[in-house]
């Protein structure tokens, strides 16, 4: 993971990618699917794809990422909230405004819930 880090800085994201699928495909062969040690291989790709303003990829990223979080963390932890917005970008890139607006209601019901205003 550490030699995407020039990659990412130049923006040249096609290079990086290679990188992180690497890292996901070792640490998804060290603990599994939806380990919580999964999580950071899986941010640091779901990151990538929002940078690199790939939707399509960043929503299934977030979506696999959101698998181990919500195991790790529960389906309402305040935890989830910045992967669900970007999970709401990447849908709303897609053209998916229906889709995003769920998620958005989402977030809004988790931050009621658990955070403070």
């Amino acid at each position: 993971m550490y030699a995407t880090t020039v990659y990412v800085v130049q923006q040249q994201y096609d290079k990086a990618e290679p990188y992180l699928l690497r890292a996901v495909r070792i640490d998804e062969a060290l603990y599994g699917q939806d380990n919580i040690g999964m999580s950071i291989p899986l941010t640091a790709l779901c990151s990538l794809y929002d940078h690199w303003d790939q939707p399509t990829k960043a929503a299934a990223c977030d979506q696999r990422l959101l698998i181990v979080l919500e195991k790790q963390y529960g389906a309402s932890s305040p935890v989830l909230v910045g992967l669900l917005a970007s999970e709401s970008k990447a849908l709303r890139g897609m053209g998916r405004s229906d889709e995003a607006a769920k998620v958005d209601q989402r977030v809004a019901q988790i931050r009621a819930a658990t955070m403070t205003p």
